[in-house]
């Protein structure tokens, strides 16, 4: 029993730091994509979209 509880832990946090990994790369742009939508230079550093990103990271 005591076996199968490591494990588990172990599996749960295996997929919690993938998550963790996931979800936070997500929020930084890579070249002109934001969250997966294609937006332009100059708009990725407006303040709407840094709002946006810190909305996203308070969520997470």
């Amino acid at each position: 029993m005591l076996l199968f509880r490591i494990i588990m832990i172990s599996c749960m946090l295996i997929v919690f730091i993938v998550m963790y990994a996931t979800l936070s790369s997500a929020n930084k742009p890579k070249k002109n994509m934001f969250m997966a939508v294609t937006l332009p230079y100059d708009v990725l550093e407006s303040d709407f979209i840094k709002e946006i990103q810190k909305e996203y990271k308070s969520l997470c």
